[in-house]
């Protein structure tokens, strides 16, 4: 899977790295995954995991990567769920258009 390069980051400039990460994150704000309908956000994930280089395994809409260095090193555990709770009323700016104001990302 191809992902599409975003160009929500234009007020932050704090290197390659975590423009890429906030390009990631407004991709994930912008993909509605309330619970048992997360399959678009694990669809996203797989593939910029994929794009990175990085094997890839799914089960689901549960993915999740694995870096042998081929030394006996520590293991990293990164767990996160991939739902969030249904949009309700009382937002001031669309929950699924990302806003990126004064160094923050808005969004559900």
């Amino acid at each position: 899977m191809k992902t599409e390069k975003m160009t929500l980051v234009s007020g932050i400039d704090t290197g390659e790295t975590t423009g890429q990460a906030v390009e990631l994150l407004c991709r994930l704000i912008a993909t509605p995954s309330p619970s048992r309908e997360e399959q678009g956000v694990a669809d996203i994930i797989e593939g910029w995991l994929d794009e990175m280089g990085f094997r890839v395994m799914r089960k689901f809409n549960n993915v999740w990567s694995r870096i042998d260095s081929g030394k006996d090193l520590p293991v990293v555990l990164l767990n996160s769920h991939l739902d969030t709770v249904r949009a309700v009323d009382g937002w001031t700016v669309d929950p699924f258009s990302p806003v990126i104001s004064d160094g923050r990302i808005t969004g559900l």
